[in-house]
């Protein structure tokens, strides 16, 4: 089983938290990339307080990103704003690279 935490302030606390206690997370409403780093950081820590309480450290979470989204929305605010970019532009914080 996995509990569902989204990525916001509290989220990311009780994500820590959780993890630290061997729940399994999928870290889900994740719209940014410096969220994702700060949400890494803690479960980075969390998790090395888990083994150092030598509990087992093979639970599985995810983070699942959705940034797709966030450009979904960028392309809502330049239309409704009437911004002047190429549109591939508005793609780009979905894109891998």
């Amino acid at each position: 089983m996995q509990v569902k935490i989204p990525v916001t302030e509290a989220g990311i606390d009780a994500i820590e938290e959780a993890t630290f206690q061997g729940v399994s997370v999928n870290a889900t409403v994740c719209f940014t990339v410096p969220r994702q780093l700060e949400l890494l950081s803690n479960r980075a820590r969390s998790g090395a307080a888990h083994c150092q309480w030598h509990v087992d450290c093979r639970d599985v979470s995810v983070c699942t990103i959705m940034i797709g989204r966030t450009d979904d929305w960028m392309k809502v605010l330049a239309n409704r704003e009437t911004v002047d970019i190429d549109p591939a532009f508005l793609d780009w914080l979905g894109s891998p690279a």
